[in-house]
């Protein structure tokens, strides 16, 4: 009786394939001996090795979630939402996506003097959130503004956008 038996051979390395974003690009480098190195599409890395992944999105987009081989994997909060290490334990594919940003406006207000009243503003979603003044709020948003004006006074017309606006039902 004759028997062999066959070893695997042993993975050392990693190979890294990187997908572009349609609307940005993606890098990537590592650390060795205290120095940054960049990684290159296809590159071949030793196991254990960290690579941080960067995406840049273009203008008006921004970081949806990974696919990281071919797995959705959530951002993270914070200042790092466009950065991702991953510590290579055999060939490693990373795949930013991209979505719209979503389009925002600053609020801009300008109360009538506080002895002439109040002017108050909130979503119209029903969470009745205040809106403050320099706030950013989603295109779309339905927002109300209301003036309670103080004793005596009462509303004349609004400002909007520097366009005088007659009241529309009182």
């Amino acid at each position: 009786v004759v028997s062999a038996k066959i070893k695997a051979p042993q993975i050392t390395d990693g190979k890294i394939t990187m997908i572009q974003p349609e609307h940005g690009s993606l890098t990537a480098y590592y650390i060795s001996n205290g120095k940054s190195v960049d990684v290159i599409d296809g590159a071949t890395l030793p196991l254990e090795t960290e690579v941080t992944f960067h995406v840049t999105p273009a203008a008006g987009y921004e970081m949806d979630y990974w696919l990281i081989n071919n797995v959705q994997t959530e951002i993270e909060t914070g200042s790092q939402v466009n950065n991702k290490t991953f510590t290579v334990e055999g060939d490693l594919k990373v795949q930013p996506v991209l979505k719209q940003s979503a389009v925002k406006y600053t609020i801009t207000m300008i109360p009538p003097k506080p002895e002439e009243g109040k002017l108050l503003s909130y979503y119209s979603d029903g969470d009745n959130e205040d809106i403050t003044n320099g706030m950013s709020v989603e295109k779309g948003a339905q927002i109300t503004f209301r003036v309670v004006p103080a004793e005596g006074y009462e509303m004349d017309y609004w400002l909007i956008n520097d366009k005088r606006e007659g009241l529309a039902g009182g």
